[in-house]
């Protein structure tokens, strides 16, 4: 299952040309990350995926998504043929997993939902099997 909630809105910052970020998108990237963290807070039972790089991340997110003893995933990492995607949140859900993702707006701007389906597209085919 997918869902959606409301509350952040990440804006990546890999830019061609390895220009720096604009103030705009670096005052977007800090409200993200509290965003981030009030969202950790309304589901405190969660575990944090961080670490020093992709691999490590995605490893970190295939080892917690195997253990039964842990419900909610923060910042899953899937990384599989050049393609990376980070879910804002992952809360186990049978035998399965329940996708959401935290935005801002409340409406479905197709750059939303086409970030959404991304990440339910790379999330799936480098998922564990279940």
């Amino acid at each position: 299952m997918i869902e959606r909630v409301v509350v952040r809105s990440e804006h990546r910052l890999a830019r061609a040309g390895g220009e720096n970020p604009t103030a705009g998108e670096l005052l977007r990237l800090e409200e993200g990350l509290e965003i981030g963290k009030r969202a950790r807070r309304i589901f405190p039972d969660g575990v944090l995926v961080s670490g020093p790089n992709i691999s490590h991340m995605s490893k970190t997110t295939t080892r917690l998504m195997e253990d039964a003893a842990v419900q909610m995933v923060f910042e899953a990492t899937f990384h599989i043929g050049g393609c990376t995607a980070k879910t804002d949140i992952l809360r186990r859900q049978g035998n399965g997993w329940h996708l959401i993702e935290v935005k801002s707006d409340t409406g479905d701007k197709p750059e939303l939902v086409d970030d959404l389906t991304y990440t339910a597209m790379v999330s799936v085919k480098s998922s564990p099997p279940s």
